[in-house]
């Protein structure tokens, strides 16, 4: 039975992270470790993420003392995870995220009978405040990717891609990995709100088959004090304009080119995604101007 070796990086998450940590214990496929650290926490993370580790001997608590912003592979937690040998898929949950209790079981099954080395689901966009769902990300069937197909599909394939959450990947795609040049790769763009990007795009450098199951296993809540929503938006949207030469850089190392339609796409999300943020920076300037 393949084990996964699971993680997550909790910060101030004694709100949410029982309820992460109880969607592992429901997963169907119950052949898993996880590591579940608190990263310098001043509330009571660490204190239930040790009291779930006391109860199950598969839950590993780890802590920071102080609080270490950046990438998971600035962690370095994936290579270790990966070179130990111990484990045959790697996945990351976010402290404030869950899974559905079949996204081991459904995922082993859908990687395993097509031979892949990385896939990943739908998710659920869940509003924390309001409970509301908008499951944005439509994909009516399972998705097959591999040669000319990470060239062609690369605008269906690309958004479920761009971040780590939602994932499994299989250790032995992490052990062909340079790291060295992934961490210089992660230092040259610098992009902190869209480090998932570069990482997963790196990931898929090395793979030759990836695929996206079209089932909602995943959930991800979209808090407004989340890093992502609320952090520094002059760096987010300088991180967006970055986007684009990423992109165009796995395109070109992976199939050797960047067609006309991959081209337009791109410019077109940055259109979306630098709109987006703009619109944030106005809303919170408003908000600003009134309480003053």
């Amino acid at each position: 039975m393949p084990k996964i070796i699971l993680y997550t990086h909790a910060y101030n998450a004694e709100r949410t992270i029982g309820r992460t940590i109880d969607s592992v214990i429901a997963q169907t496929h119950n052949d898993w470790a996880y590591y579940c650290l608190d990263n310098g926490s001043t509330d009571d993370t660490g204190i239930i993420i040790d009291e779930y580790a006391a109860k199950d001997p598969r839950i590993v608590a780890l802590r920071n003392k102080a609080n270490i912003r950046g990438a998971l592979r600035l962690q370095k937690h994936d290579q270790q995870f990966a070179f130990s040998r111990q484990f045959d898929y790697f996945a990351n949950l976010d402290a404030d995220d869950t899974y559905e209790p079949g996204f081991f079981s459904e995922m082993l099954m859908f990687l395993t009978k097509h031979n892949l080395e990385i896939a990943s689901c739908r998710s659920n966009f869940v509003d924390y405040a309001t409970g509301d769902i908008n499951n944005e990300y439509i994909l009516e069937r399972d998705l097959l990717i591999s040669g000319e197909g990470f060239g062609t599909l690369f605008p269906e394939y690309f958004r479920f891609f761009g971040q780590l959450w939602g994932n499994l990947i299989s250790c032995e795609l992490l052990r062909r990995v340079d790291y060295d040049m992934l961490d210089s790769h992660l230092a040259a763009f610098d992009m902190a709100h869209c480090s998932d990007n570069v990482y997963m795009l790196f990931l898929l450098r090395y793979a030759k088959k990836a695929g996206i199951l079209a089932r909602l296993l995943h959930n991800y809540y979209i808090s407004p004090n989340s890093f992502s929503q609320s952090n520094n938006l002059g760096k987010r949207l300088v991180d967006m304009k970055k986007r684009p030469e990423l992109c165009r850089m796995f395109l070109r190392e992976k199939i050797g080119y960047i067609s006309d339609a991959n081209d337009n796409y791109i410019i077109d999300f940055t259109k979306r995604a630098v709109a987006e943020v703009q619109a944030f920076m106005i809303g919170a300037k408003s908000a600003d101007n009134i309480s003053h």
